[in-house]
């Protein structure tokens, strides 16, 4: 199983260290999605909206995003055939 510490670019050197934990970063993302709510309306548990979205357009750009996302897609596809069969045959 993949983690997200494998999809993230690490840190190049004499770059400065980044501030933010990343793994709060892809939680907001996950947030996002599941809440299907607007960028702004982010709780204050979260890193600040613009640095998520700012991550979430770098992701989506390199295709990192949806690398990370490809596996729980076909998870979730395979789950949703799943039960729309058991619902069929009864």
């Amino acid at each position: 199983m993949m983690h997200y510490q494998d999809l993230v670019l690490k840190v190049k050197s004499g770059e400065r260290p980044r501030r933010l934990d990343i793994r709060m970063v892809v939680n907001a993302i996950l947030y996002m999605v599941v809440g299907g709510i607007q960028w702004r309306m982010l709780p204050k548990e979260y890193p600040n909206w613009h640095s998520v979205y700012y991550y979430f357009q770098v992701w989506r750009d390199d295709g990192t995003l949806l690398k990370s996302l490809d596996p729980c897609l076909t998870v979730w596809s395979t789950r949703s055939v799943m039960l729309l069969d058991r619902t069929k045959s009864s």
